[in-house]
């Protein structure tokens, strides 16, 4: 069923044993602007297909702006779409804030009842500055066991007051503001290194944001020409921006899309060391 057409895991998985169902469910699709362009109308009218076939079933869509998403659900009877400007700051803080403490309190190795404090709370929340994605990257770096939460909270109570792009401190797109956690990030990782651990560093973040689909540890290791052991220390150390998925040759997975984005942007990826002008290529001298 994993290498199934789309059509037939839409119909096998979804509109058949939902289409029957008396129950009311909803499934949530997040992040649909990710999909690759190639596939996107395609999956969009399969999905209209569901959509029709499934009476009681709802379907929750979030993506950022994208204008074949946009064209294709407006105007639909059956389809309301809620930007996320149109919903008070208020309540996004309150639920954010609910979010950081629902997520943390799971975090039972850090084993301190009075962390974070009220104070320490706010300032995640003023933060992540009202974005989900930020939210949802902070909890994941306070869940490495491998360091103490104090060393986390540092990387965020360093980024700057709004969490817009990275030397334009301004109020700007609500998308570019997860470049301070990335900075942020990706400079207490590695604070100084020479030239030569700076292109590999760069040439292993360049391979693992160029690669559709998410590439194996081996594969990264072939394009970069490095041992295991150097990228999975790389990968490890920028966690959670990338993170290794699977048990055998391990995956790279990517956060969030905007990764991508920010070290792709020089404008917005200040810091020379990490910035990736070039997709990836079959020549590993061009990844440096």
């Amino acid at each position: 069923m994993v290498y199934a057409s789309l059509e037939n895991q839409a119909d096998k998985l979804i509109a058949k044993p939902l289409g029957s169902a008396d129950t009311k469910t909803v499934i949530i699709i997040d992040a649909l602007d990710n999909f690759d362009d190639k596939f996107l109308g395609v999956f969009l009218l399969e999905l209209g297909e569901v959509i029709a076939r499934v009476k009681k079933v709802k379907f929750l869509i979030a993506s950022r702006p994208h204008p074949w998403i946009e064209d294709y659900f407006r105007g639909k009877a059956t389809t309301k779409i809620i930007s996320l400007h149109d919903i008070a700051p208020s309540q996004i803080r309150e639920d954010i804030k609910d979010f950081f403490v629902l997520e943390l309190s799971k975090l039972h190795y850090l084993d301190q009842p009075d962390w974070p404090t009220q104070k320490q709370l706010g300032l995640l929340c003023d933060r992540a500055a009202n974005l989900f994605a930020f939210a949802a990257a902070t909890v994941q770096c306070f869940g490495d066991t491998t360091r103490f939460p104090d060393e986390y909270y540092q990387v965020v109570e360093g980024s700057p007051d709004d969490t817009t792009r990275e030397g334009e401190v301004t109020v700007g797109n609500w998308g570019l503001r997860l470049d301070s956690l990335c900075a942020s990030t990706l400079r207490t990782s590695f604070p100084s290194c020479d030239s030569v651990e700076n292109s590999r560093i760069r040439s292993v973040l360049n391979t693992a944001i160029s690669s559709t689909p998410p590439p194996s540890i081996p594969t990264i290791c072939r394009m970069v020409h490095l041992e295991e052991k150097q990228v999975v220390r790389i990968i490890q150390r920028v966690y959670p921006l990338l993170e290794l998925y699977g048990d055998a040759d391990h995956f790279v997975l990517l956060f969030h899309k905007l990764l991508a984005d920010y070290l792709r942007d020089p404008a917005r990826c200040l810091d020379k060391r990490f910035h990736c002008p070039k997709s990836i290529t079959n020549d590993p001298l061009e990844l440096s």
